[in-house]
């Protein structure tokens, strides 16, 4: 079962930092050995698509995962 890979951020300055955290969350997970470092070599050769407007990344999804820290004033 394959997923299409999406990031929003509502700046474009934040992107890049947001992908570099994602695959460093990653090799830390596979460094310990909670998941397969195949996988995560995968998942960054098929890379993260990112996008700025939510009306883009969430476009044709049928599953969405929100990974927003626990503050009201992101999340608002």
């Amino acid at each position: 079962l394959e997923f299409r890979r999406v990031l929003f951020r509502s700046k474009e300055e934040f992107v890049e930092r947001g992908i570099t955290q994602i695959y460093a969350s990653l090799d830390k997970l596979a460094a310990k050995g909670k998941i397969d470092a195949g996988k995560v070599a995968e998942i960054k050769e098929s890379g993260i698509t990112a996008y700025t407007s939510i009306g883009e990344a969430v476009r044709n999804a049928q599953l969405i995962v929100e990974a927003v820290p626990e503050r009201m004033d992101i999340k608002q």
